[in-house]
């Protein structure tokens, strides 16, 4: 579709900025990147501070979308998770499509398949509006070719920017929500009960959800951070070993692709598309839910200098190889201008 010297625009739906929430930090990162044949645009759909403000912010995005008519030159990329995004942000997707726009839906969210049995009607209404769908794993690939079978399906992960395989210590790190659906209680319970090995720290990084008590974390050996912005975040897997992450579920976490991206190794759960990511040779998966598999785990990593060396050196060449901008952004644009000339 494209032509040498020739680019289109990709127009992002969802928003950016310092926002907690990996989607957002997946939309930052797209304008970090030099795409050859596309620009980069956004149309911004949620609001960041009161209800008129919200309101004001998503009347701009209909208007943006209605206004530039089929644009044969563009694609709509629009950013979507279970719950209140499917009607916000799928509402425009079906406005782009009925503007006859070349449109995508990039699924977000750990939750997608359950939410997609849970409510059919609004997720196939949204999806069979969409030229091509983006999923992050094979699990909501299959979900959405069923749901819209004319659309075209890939599986790409999320690029991350290649970061510094610098000096380390001996640091695990946990970032995300701070709550059970990620599994802190279940790596507290690990950690208290004598994973822990001498001379390690655990590094906790996140806002609480409401489900744990920020006493919970007060214990040798353990430092809650509290939020921290991107950078932060980057700058601390710079310095450590180790990133876990023992959620009950997933997509496919910013988080632990990040972690590599830094040459940190990966202890997780076998759960949505983690298991794509994550094998023996950079790190270890256990059951979600499960302390005692996690403590072994963490015993496993801590107590083995030169295996855990080695799963570092492993991970870090594994990001630079199939989770880079490098590597990802040729696979995206292939696939937009796929859809480009699919909508004709």
């Amino acid at each position: 579709m494209s032509m040498p010297g020739r680019k289109f625009t990709a127009y992002h739906v969802g928003r950016r900025g310092e926002i907690a929430g990996g989607m957002t930090q997946v939309v930052n990162a797209y304008f970090t990147w030099d795409f050859p044949s596309f620009d980069i645009s956004l149309i911004e759909s949620r609001g960041r501070t009161t209800t008129l403000a919200k309101a004001a912010t998503y009347m701009r995005a209909v208007g943006q979308v209605v206004c530039q008519g089929r644009a044969k030159e563009s694609v709509l990329v629009v950013h979507l998770s279970q719950g209140g995004s499917f009607l916000r942000e799928g509402f425009l997707l079906v406005l782009g499509k009925l503007r006859r726009r070349a449109t995508v839906a990039q699924l977000h969210g750990s939750g997608f398949v359950a939410y997609a049995n849970r409510r059919p009607w609004l997720v196939r209404t949204v999806l069979r509006a969409a030229t091509g769908i983006h999923a992050l794993s094979e699990a909501s690939a299959e979900a959405a070719r069923s749901l819209a079978p004319t659309a075209r399906v890939v599986v790409i992960p999320n690029a991350v920017s290649t970061g510094e395989f610098t000096e380390k210590e001996n640091l695990m790190v946990f970032a995300g929500a701070v709550g059970e659906r990620k599994g802190i209680d279940v790596l507290l319970t690990a950690w208290k009960g004598g994973a822990n090995a001498p001379g390690w720290k655990l590094l906790v990084a996140g806002p609480l959800d409401g489900s744990i008590d920020s006493t919970q974390l007060d214990s040798e050996n353990i430092e809650y951070l509290g939020p921290l912005d991107h950078g932060e975040l980057m700058r601390i897997l710079a310095r450590s070993r180790i990133a876990v992450l023992p959620s009950r579920d997933e997509a496919m976490p910013m988080f632990l692709l990040e972690a590599m991206a830094h040459g940190n190794a990966l202890l997780s759960t076998n759960v949505g598309g983690i298991p794509s990511v994550v094998d023996a040779d950079v790190g270890l998966l256990v059951d979600p839910g499960n302390a005692e598999q996690l403590a072994n785990g963490i015993k496993s990593m801590t107590q083995n200098a030169i295996d855990l060396t080695l799963k570092q050196e492993k991970s870090f060449m594994r990001h630079t190889q199939q989770y880079s901008a490098a590597a990802v952004i040729p696979r995206l644009s292939k696939f937009w201008n796929a859809v480009l000339k699919d909508n004709g």
